[in-house]
């Protein structure tokens, strides 16, 4: 994370760690910051950045969510902004038999589909509705790559989803065309934030604009080759960055979590217990499925990496980087 002050370079904060390399012990959370947290009305600028992994085969939900990115930035001074990143990655080796592929003997060669659980939320805000948002953005990327014995790599898997700012207090939604992504103001969350929608809804209404995009826990299929007796490794790695402007700004955006640090970044913006209940009111509706219904029982070796086969093995290898950066 660097800090830019009048378009100059400043501060910088960075976290990194490693299951098992700096860590043995799992979850594990990597962690980078700047600026006040505190949730304070006169809380002037701040930025944060986490990354996060656990370990799938511990959880009993059919969504085990043990890659997760959060990255929060907002600033009501005159001069300064932030641009936070966080990554985590995991990656798993994997070796299927004749029986696990449905093939005749080793060497043989079949499709697997395989299924990964997507859900997140972003959001991008301004004190002024007219604001040119123009450089203001949140993001997430989300990936799968095969890596055989030669170090070969395909990309098995990959999605997005960005709100990048426009004029006017504008912004503009892409994502790909697999998610199934709630998109516009603070009514996207009509009838998924819990009994207190409206007055959350309220809420954001008084901030001036605010932009939402939600992405409720949902199951996506993708598929890969694998060969019968041939090892390989999986490597899902998730991405997240939010990017704001100096002067009434700010921009969010979680992955596989729940946020923790988006109310203290819309208390100078409206109060603490109103950020607290916008807060709540977001992380109830990413975690409400695309069709309002729960996907059924799943193996808890699903997760990011998908349900391939009870011989897939998790490896320690699980990495996680987090930096911030701010900047005009």
């Amino acid at each position: 994370m660097t800090e830019f002050v009048g378009g100059q370079a400043g501060s910088t904060d960075s976290s990194i760690e490693l299951f098992p390399e700096t860590t043995t012990s799992l979850p594990v959370e990597a962690f980078a910051g700047l600026g006040d947290f505190s949730g304070d009305l006169d809380g002037v600028k701040g930025g944060r950045a986490i990354a996060a992994f656990a370990d799938p085969t511990l959880s009993e939900d059919p969504n085990p969510a043990e890659l997760a990115v959060e990255a929060v930035a907002y600033s009501r001074d005159e001069a300064s902004s932030f641009s936070c990143g966080s990554e985590t990655a995991e990656t798993r080796a994997v070796l299927l038999t004749s029986d696990d592929l449905g093939v005749t003997e080793d060497g043989d060669e079949n499709l697997v589909i395989s299924r990964t659980f997507i859900d997140g939320a972003l959001l991008v805000w301004t004190d002024d509705a007219t604001r040119n948002l123009v450089g203001a953005s949140a993001g997430f990327t989300f990936s799968i790559v095969q890596i055989s014995t030669t170090g070969a790599e395909t990309v098995v898997f990959e999605a997005e989803v960005t709100i990048e700012g426009e004029p006017d207090g504008e912004t503009q939604l892409s994502h790909s065309s697999i998610l199934d992504v709630e998109f516009g103001g603070p009514e996207v969350l009509e009838g998924l934030g819990g009994t207190d929608t409206q007055a959350v809804i309220a809420s954001l209404e008084e901030i001036g604009r605010v932009h939402v995009a939600l992405l409720p826990t949902q199951a996506v299929d993708y598929a890969y080759f694998a060969t019968a007796g041939e090892a390989f490794e999986l490597r899902a790695t998730a991405r997240g960055e939010a990017v704001n402007l100096p002067d009434g700004t700010g921009a969010a955006v979680v992955f596989g979590r729940e946020f923790s640090s988006l109310e203290f970044a819309l208390a100078p913006f409206t109060d603490q217990a109103k950020g607290a209940a916008i807060q709540a009111a977001v992380n109830r509706a990413v975690r409400v499925t695309h069709d309002g219904d729960d996907h059924g029982p799943l193996s808890p070796l699903c997760g990011a990496l998908g349900l391939n086969s009870l011989a897939l093995a998790l490896v320690g290898l699980a990495g996680l980087r987090c930096a911030r950066r701010r900047g005009l």
